[in-house]
């Protein structure tokens, strides 16, 4: 052979020198025999073993690289080869086989360390789902790892921080593991993302069965990548009798937003994917604003027209909104809600006005050695009222400095403040400086106190109906004594004013006035006085619950009989109702009002299950049915979480799996299950994970040698 104007020949004395070389005649090269039958990696290892070894050039340094010179050491991957042959060797000579129980030891180790490996990924998944990290960088494939100027991610840089820290197995992973092998990749972390997901539902679910019923609630929301999503909630009443509402999933609305389609969505995921029995649903709750208003309506009658006792009810939580917005018919009241939400808008949108209002803050507290912990005001939110009560709160704090700002703002000529800003702070300090906004603002401010108490009462995740009822009546009966003239808050209206320079008047009064209050009066205290209002609340008409029965001091059979027939197929025994409510009447006569409970929750919980069946049965129906959706907005709000400006797009099972780990972060997780299920989803991760790999040598012998 003739190479480079030089004669080149296979050497008959390099077989002889290089154990394991043999010579191809077909091929006209040489092959390394050991590589070639037992290597493990034999896709990485090229000459010698993938093609002969035919470049005579350089041939002591070729040879003495893979099978080792004088002096020098062989590959790794040879030395392993030649291991693995020469036992083979021994086994075949000698007519003995290999005793399977070390080969099950050994299969074991292998396992074991690949289980530890995968491990690591997986907490480090569980990690970023959990602190809500996104995993993907901008380039996060296995390619982009070790690229300069090239960020590959959280997940892959919180692997490299395991490695750096000490993790010696996953170190050790990483050098040796072929580049499909390291299980590092995006498709990886999508499959252990909806296992971990999947986990945590079907813990979920067991739980939900065996309360038997149950309650549906839904809402929905366009995401950051502008697609309609609807939020599912499942409420229950566990083994410990305590009342639960889990996220279980986001649904994509693709199809669209009509009730058709999303009762057929609700029904799909419930029934087809979860597994759960429809018959066994006593409640559904759905928010009747935004995208869904006119439709939810529609979702609801659909269900309950295939199931009667999946009872509707409109999230009580935006009830209460809608009825404060309609609530809002005093023009001053609206007109004082306008200006703090600008004056609001005003500091919040400017960094230099917000530092002007900190620095007079710092002064007053200075001069009142009172020190003031708020120095920022809250916009006014237009859907969720229990912030406007914090914006309320924190503008009455702060109405004195604010008045002050503007005072400085318009009177400064220092700062240069631009025309704009002039204008407005002028107009905004003569309306805080007007009496009739202060004496709204006070009033308002005592007024929204009460309703605050009950907009966050009505957000719990254990509220039950008839707490809610009682909640109710609570704030109903507080506002009808308030409804009077209240002194006290015309005295502190009035301080207010004095304080800022303002003497309590009383507004122009005209013959004919059509958009504010036109009331004759001589002074502004009997101009700002109205008449109560003498309606009552509507009595509670839950007659199973011990308070009630003390107060009335008997049950109302018309409404047992109503409930027997309505749940006569939930009921233990039907039959056994009447005397058992007389027993239950027994139980609570006589009670004083501390020991008896006053809502349905607390009454399950003194609800012996043995001795009074059907009452316990009704009381878990009761908790069961659902008061408001805000878990639905609670799951809302950790989507918005999850979806970041450099995230707004992934796919369903990968959505759903990072919400279940986020959201229900205190469930515990079984790894080793997870990893199970991840190992049988492929039969090579099955060899990889599980004790499979049973073959002997002879198998891996004659396999390689086809």
């Amino acid at each position: 052979m003739k190479m480079y104007n030089k004669n080149r020949s296979f050497q008959a004395n390099w077989l002889q020198k290089y154990d394991g070389l043999v010579y191809s005649p077909s091929l006209q090269g040489g092959l390394c025999k050991y590589c070639l039958l037992f290597a493990k990696n034999r896709d990485k290892l090229g000459t010698f073993v993938n093609s002969p070894f035919t470049q005579l050039n350089k041939s002591s340094e070729k040879l003495g690289k893979h099978f080792g010179s004088v002096g020098g050491d062989a590959k790794k991957s040879h030395k392993d080869a030649m291991a693995d042959a020469l036992q083979f060797k021994a086994m075949m000579e000698n007519k003995k086989q290999l005793d399977n129980r070390q080969l099950n030891t050994a299969a074991a180790v292998r396992v074991a360390e690949n289980r530890d490996k995968l491990m690591s990924i997986l907490k480090t998944v569980i990690f970023c789902a959990r602190q809500n990290i996104p995993l993907r960088g901008h380039r996060d494939d296995t390619k982009y790892l070790n690229v300069e100027h090239c960020n590959p991610g959280n997940f892959q840089a919180l692997l490299q921080f395991r490695v750096d820290a000490g993790d010696k197995v996953l170190e050790q992973h990483f050098k040796t593991s072929s580049k499909n092998c390291a299980y590092r990749s995006k498709s990886t972390q999508n499959e252990l993302i909806e296992l971990c997901g999947d986990h945590i539902r079907a813990n979920l679910l067991a739980e939900i069965c065996e309360a038997v019923f149950f309650a549906i609630s839904a809402d929905d929301v366009a995401d950051a990548a502008n697609k309609e999503q609807m939020s599912v909630v499942i409420r229950f009443v566990d083994r410990n009798d305590d009342i639960r509402e889990e996220f279980m999933a986001f649904v994509a609305c693709d199809e669209g937003t009509d009730g058709e389609t999303l009762s057929n969505a609700i029904l799909q995921m419930v029934q087809e994917a979860w597994g759960l029995n429809m018959e066994n649903c006593r409640g559904q709750a759905y928010d009747g604003a935004g995208a869904m208003a006119g439709k939810m309506k529609e979702v609801s009658s659909r269900i309950l027209n295939l199931y009667p006792k999946a009872t509707y009810s409109h999230c009580a939580s935006r009830v209460l909104n809608l009825c404060m917005v309609k609530s809002l018919s005093i023009q001053i009241v609206q007109n004082m809600m306008d200006l703090v939400d600008g004056v609001a808008r005003f500091f919040s949108h400017s960094p230099k006005r917000q530092g002007a209002l900190e620095k007079v803050i710092d002064e007053q507290s200075l001069n009142s050695s009172t020190n003031q912990s708020r120095v920022k005001l809250k916009e006014m939110c237009r859907t969720r009222w229990v912030e406007r009560h914090d914006a309320f709160e924190v503008f009455r704090m702060l109405y004195l400095p604010v008045v002050r700002c503007l005072e400085d703002i318009c009177g400064d000529n220092v700062h240069n403040w631009d025309r704009d800003t002039l204008k407005d702070a002028r107009s905004y300090h003569l309306g805080l400086t007007q009496f009739q906004f202060i004496i709204a603002l006070v009033t308002t401010h005592h007024i929204m106190a009460y309703s605050k108490a009950l907009s966050v009462g009505l957000q719990g995740r254990g509220v039950d109906m008839v707490k809610a009822y009682r909640q109710i009546d609570y704030v109903t009966e507080s506002l009808q004594d308030v409804r009077t003239f209240n002194e006290e808050w015309f005295a502190e209206a009035s301080k207010l004013a004095e304080d800022v320079g303002v003497m309590p008047t009383v507004p122009l009064y005209a013959g004919q006035m059509q958009y504010r209050t036109n009331t004759p009066a001589h002074t502004a205290k009997e101009y700002f006085k109205t008449e109560p209002d003498h309606s009552t609340s509507r009595p509670l008409a839950l007659h199973l619950i011990p308070s009630v029965i003390c107060s009335f001091g008997t049950v109302d059979t018309q409404v047992i009989s109503e409930l027997v027939d309505f749940y006569k197929d939930d009921l233990p025994s039907p039959m056994a109702v009447e005397t058992e409510v007389h027993s239950w009447q027994i139980k609570w006569k006589g009670k004083s009002a501390s020991e008896v409970p006053k809502t349905a929750a607390k009454t399950l919980k003194q609800t012996d299950k043995l001795f009074f069946p059907n009452i316990h049965c009704l009381m878990r129906l009761f908790c069961t049915m659902p008061v408001t959706s805000c878990e639905c907005e609670r799951s809302i709000r950790g989507l918005r979480r999850l979806q970041t400006y450099m995230r707004t797009t992934m796919c369903e099972h990968r959505m759903n799996g990072l919400l279940l780990m986020h959201i229900h972060d205190g469930v515990d997780l079984d790894l080793n299950g997870i990893i199970d299920d991840f190992a049988r989803r492929n039969p090579r991760r099955t060899e990889w994970l599980h004790h499979a790999m049973h073959e002997t040598l002879e198998e891996i012998f004659f396999k390689r040698n086809v």
